[in-house]
């Protein structure tokens, strides 16, 4: 939701969105795939904690054509805010979600034959409730192949099983039934000389044409996440799927140093409160740090209850005014203490960046404070708080 006209002396700590950052990325990331290459919004888990609606609208007007969820849920609040472009449901299909998938016009993944067997009974039971023998728009769906990682597909590394085969060709015998996409996912992507990725997509291709063989033709074939895009654009395919880099951030150096990436959100706090300490005093909860000379110590209104990482007590650093400044302490809930000794002018109600970029230019880099906490960007994102307001400045 935009909060343009809000006063921000009333907030304690806020978020700030960029669409123009979003569209950046996006751009920037066009410049390396082939130009037939199409791209997908990743906008699962409320885009990343940007706000999907928000979000998705302004990847479609940035040239992405297709959307991507985890769940019917998130999707069906898509489809409410209007948003008719077609949504890939990236996980397996849930027994009893037929009806809402032709409701919504969604696409679905399957990843199993359980998945095929649900999706069909469900089928039939609904055209027989209602009647039909012909739906009047057919069911989208991606099957999901495992070359690698494990998680959820149909399993093809050196052999590809006969349940594949078996199973795919039970949907595209179904009229209901359009098998538009065929996809996988890289584990290794971020890592350009690991040679798993290329390892992952010869088995892709394997199991793309033993199915051709067949006559089972995929109009949509997608393996790339954002590193991938970006490292190997000779593995585009038709579609690529961008998620963390979209929104400005990337583990890998390289890739930020290449494309130039800009956060689409920024997290801002601001000093509340500066005392002085003296020498070997302790600070916050557990007596878990100690100051080693008179301390100035400010303290920002933005806990872990706003995600603000409770593993970033006394490891991780935030900015004001350009400089960095540890937080000394336990996280605490709703507040962190800062030592800024070093900042003798500091007073309440100045701005403090956790990360992003902030007015003056000054930037925090997330995927930094993400090893300081011992996680990863997509964590920190995910983990802010509704009580975090968000204001979209352009």
């Amino acid at each position: 939701m935009s909060l343009n006209s809000m006063d921000l002396k009333t907030q304690r700590s806020w978020c700030e969105l960029s669409g123009a950052a979003l569209s950046h990325n996006i751009k920037q990331i066009s410049q390396n795939l082939p130009v037939a290459t199409k791209k997908m919004a990743v906008v699962k888990a409320d885009a990343y904690g940007h706000g999907a609606i928000w979000v998705a609208k302004q990847a479609l007007t940035a040239g992405c054509t297709y959307l991507a969820v985890a769940t019917v849920e998130e999707a069906r609040t898509l489809r409410q805010a209007e948003i008719t472009a077609p949504i890939l449901i990236l996980s397996p299909y849930c027994e009893g979600l037929i009806e809402t998938l032709i409701e919504q016009k969604l696409t679905q993944t399957v990843a199993s034959e359980f998945d095929v067997n649900a999706l069909l009974n469900d089928l039939e039971s609904y055209l027989t409730a209602k009647n039909l023998v012909r739906l009047d728009n057919s069911i989208k769906i991606h099957i999901k192949i495992d070359t690698g990682m494990n998680r959820i597909g149909f399993p093809v590394k050196e052999n590809i099983s006969s349940k594949l085969i078996t199973s795919i060709s039970k949907l595209a015998e179904n009229n209901n039934l359009d098998l538009e996409g065929i996809f996988t996912h890289f584990a290794v992507a971020d890592e350009p000389q690991n040679n798993f990725t290329q390892i992952q997509f010869n088995r892709f291709q394997k199991a793309v044409e033993k199915l051709e063989t067949k006559n089972i033709i995929f109009k949509i074939k997608h393996c790339s996440n954002s590193v991938a895009a970006i490292f190997l654009p000779e593995v585009a395919l038709d579609y690529v799927r961008l998620g963390i880099a979209m929104y400005g951030w990337c583990p890998n150096s390289e890739i930020k140093e290449k494309l130039q990436l800009k956060p689409v959100m920024s997290f801002f706090s601001k000093i509340s409160g500066v005392h002085q300490t003296s020498v070997y005093e302790t600070v916050g909860y557990g007596q878990t740090y100690t100051t080693q000379r008179q301390t100035l110590i400010g303290t920002i209104e933005t806990g872990y209850a706003d995600g603000l990482n409770r593993h970033l007590s006394n490891t991780g650093t935030v900015k004001i005014k350009g400089n960095t400044v540890p937080i000394i302490g336990r996280v605490c809930m709703d507040r962190t203490m800062l030592d800024v000794t070093d900042l003798p002018q500091i007073k309440i109600g100045d701005e403090v960046l956790i990360f992003g970029q902030d007015h003056n230019g000054y930037y925090r880099d997330l995927d930094d404070l993400a090893e300081q906490a011992g996680t990863i960007s997509y964590e920190i994102l995910c983990n802010i708080t509704k009580r975090i307001p968000k204001i979209i400045v352009d």
